[in-house]
């Protein structure tokens, strides 16, 4: 695009004039990268993109269509090179499509900082961060399998795709091959807040810093600035009518209240060093499923609902017959606080005033700690819910 145009300004005030007292004002408008080549690719020519999707494979060792096959090596197997005129028996036509209205993504940022110079070794400074994301990434399933669920219903047979009969209309001899329709879309906001407050000391044998981060971060989705497709990417509304209902507007993944960091360089007699760093952090959120189509609508994506919370999830998803308790809303569980600390040993062999060697010995994670983050299983279904599964 040639029309992203980015203004930015900042501002830097010496407020008694002897460099001890600064404050900083900026902001501006920053253009998102957007994670989506294949999205580019089929945006820039007319005609649309068929994928045919062929499987090769061996009934056993030496036997098969591969039998001679050596990777790398052997030419690749013959693939169609003429487009399909019909479709295979009992094909469904899964598509994806951009929406007409995709845009760059870009978000606003403001910001306020202050530093105070305690003295010619020891300053203070605290700054606060405001980030306004627009028109983000998400998708949207826009041929879903109608029911009660959808207010809006219309004379679409409930368990049947929404625009199948347009389809059947359209494409007589194809009856009930529309599947899926996924809309790539850029119409998602996120909201981001940061205060952080930092102290650093320099001294000749001791240099210390310490931050305090206190930030929050919301968005449709759970996901800032995300990709289209994968794990990075917003999670698609449990309603696909409703994206965003309050239910669907939650703590994004990075969202980590707290975040404390003591770090220093403590320099020993006999050319030792010693550098340690401690990290704690508050837990992150991750998102829980249901692990089942509540309601019907072809998609296995629905909020999970937590039984020891009573109520009644028919209201908030349009469910079929839901379990009792309370649907929760998107990144409603939160993992495990982080802990880390580790430390450099630096020692240092001089020579002469030009020409010293240095070996050091890096140690990580000295208490030991399993730090599983928010990477804990979502799916209430699972054996494992709730539970760690990486690190």
């Amino acid at each position: 695009p040639t029309n992203n145009f980015s203004p930015r300004i900042g501002v830097a005030w010496d407020i008694t004039g002897d460099g001890k007292n600064v404050l900083r004002l900026g902001g501006g408008l920053f253009w998102d990268k957007f994670l989506m080549e294949s999205g580019f690719r089929a945006y820039g020519i007319s005609r649309p993109i068929i994928d045919i999707a062929q499987l090769t494979v061996n009934t056993g060792v030496g036997a098969g269509q591969l039998a001679g096959y050596v990777y790398n090596v052997s030419p690749l197997p013959a693939f169609p090179t003429t487009p399909l005129s019909t479709l295979p028996f009992n094909a469904n036509v899964s598509v994806t499509i951009l929406d007409p209205s995709i845009q760059n993504p870009y978000n606003i940022q403001e910001h306020v900082g202050y530093t105070r110079a305690l003295t010619s070794n020891t300053t203070i400074s605290t700054d606060f961060t405001h980030i306004l994301g627009q028109h983000e990434t998400r998708s949207q399933e826009v041929n879903p399998l109608e029911g009660p669920w959808d207010p809006n219903q219309g004379t679409v047979p409930t368990g049947t795709r929404r625009y199948s009969q347009a389809f059947n209309t359209a494409f007589p001899g194809e009856p009930n091959r529309l599947g899926s329709v996924t809309m790539y879309m850029t119409n998602n906001l996120s909201k981001y807040d940061e205060l952080a407050t930092q102290i650093v000391h320099h001294g000749n044998r001791v240099s210390l810093q310490a931050s305090y981060t206190l930030m929050y971060a919301r968005a449709y989705g759970g996901i800032i600035s995300g990709a289209l497709g994968g794990s990075q990417a917003p999670k698609a509304a449990g309603n696909q009518d409703l994206p965003f209902v309050p239910q669907e507007w939650g703590p994004a993944a990075i969202d980590e209240r707290h975040r404390v960091v003591l770090s220093a360089v403590i320099n020993l007699p006999m050319g030792f060093q010693v550098s340690p760093i401690m990290q704690a952090a508050s837990a992150r959120p991750y998102n829980a499923v249901q692990g089942q189509d509540l309601n019907k609508d072809g998609l296995n994506i629905d909020f999970w609902i937590d039984p020891s919370k009573p109520g009644n999830a028919t209201s908030t998803c349009g469910c079929v017959n839901p379990p009792a308790g309370t649907q929760v809303g998107i990144n409603a569980l939160r993992g495990t606080p982080t802990f880390n600390f580790d430390t450099r040993i630096t020692k240092t062999f001089k020579f002469s005033e030009r020409m010293s060697l240095g070996l050091f010995a890096e140690l990580y994670n000295l208490t030991n700690r399993a730090n599983f983050g928010n990477y804990y299983v979502g799916n209430s279904r699972a054996g494992n819910f709730r539970q760690p599964f990486s690190y």
